[in-house]
């Protein structure tokens, strides 16, 4: 996903926790890793990556003051501005995809990688869990 330079430190921090987008379609799943990236064709495998945990659509105008400080610590009014300064501009009634994540901290392993060790932390799940229910 694309962010601005001055968006990745606060992702990082866990300051930044969500973010808006004024897509046409969704372009996000929920549960999947993306690389934070500022370039469009910069090297994933050296990005931040985040986990989506959420995607919704919301009215601009429905938008809370808590929801502009897990934008980066912004008050509305802040954000209504960097939102347009982003955008063009800022309409009420724009409906957006508001997209939750956390921040993976890693930048070592690709993405690939953060999957791969999930199914395996899966799979001892599983077993350790049949191993309790057949009693050994």
């Amino acid at each position: 996903m694309l962010f601005k330079k001055y968006h990745i430190e606060m992702i990082k921090s866990g300051l930044k926790t969500e973010t808006r987008r004024n897509w046409k379609k969704q372009m996000v799943k929920e549960n999947r890793i993306y690389p934070v990236q500022i370039k469009m064709f910069e090297p994933k495998t050296l990005c931040p990556l985040i986990k989506v945990n959420y995607v919704f659509r919301q009215r601009l105008g429905d938008m809370s003051e808590i929801e502009a400080y897990k934008e980066g610590g912004y008050t509305l009014q802040e954000f209504k501005k960097i939102f347009s300064d982003i955008n063009g501009y800022w309409d009420d009634n724009l409906n957006v995809y508001v997209i939750g994540f956390e921040y993976l901290k890693t930048e070592f392993k690709t993405a690939k990688e953060i999957i791969q060790e999930e199914v395996t932390y899966q799979k001892l799940v599983k077993s350790l869990r049949e191993q309790f229910l057949n009693g050994k």
